[in-house]
């Protein structure tokens, strides 16, 4: 296996500042306390968390969102038309997706997005890279590493985007 590029969290935390607007978290903040409660491994005092406000910088990731819902809705109304469930499949409908939340960890390296966000992580993920001392701590890294990889190269915007971005990094 070849050497990957690899950068630390605090890189991939500059990367995030670059590639969208986001309004840090305060530490005393609900959203930021929801988080840890939901992940108590985590280095407590060193998370940053950050909320993406609904500006033209996001306007592109909240699109996505949305776009990527109405696909998950629309597979699964079918699968209940397929199955003779029609009547029993409600999907109550979605004005806005919620507030996307990044939240970063520099003790354990792990960035988590919180109610959407995909399109994001996969480009974080990329440029996070993964070494050889990872995949050998944490076999699943590579397979994170090369799924986010592949699903980037199959969406040409995606891809686009991420070139762009580091070209202008």
């Amino acid at each position: 296996m070849e050497e990957k590029i690899t950068h630390t969290i605090k890189e991939v935390e500059c990367f995030f500042l670059h590639l969208c607007e986001a309004v840090p978290i305060p530490k005393g903040d609900e959203r930021l306390r929801r988080y840890l409660l939901t992940h108590p491994h985590t280095g407590r005092q060193a998370v940053r968390g950050y909320a993406l406000p609904r500006c033209g910088k996001n306007g592109w990731i909240y699109q996505r969102e949305k776009e990527d819902t109405e696909q998950y809705l629309q597979k699964k109304r079918a699968y209940f038309c397929g199955q003779g469930m029609a009547r029993d499949c409600f999907i109550p409908p979605r004005d806005d997706p919620p507030e996307i939340l990044f939240f970063f960890d520099p003790a354990s390296g792990q960035i988590t997005a919180m109610n959407g966000g995909r399109a994001v992580a996969v480009l974080l993920t990329v440029y996070k890279g993964v070494s050889q001392e990872q995949v050998r701590e944490a076999p699943y890294m590579d397979t994170v590493y090369r799924e986010a990889w592949k699903e980037m190269q199959q969406d040409q915007d995606l891809f686009e985007r991420y070139l762009k971005i580091i070209e202008g990094f």
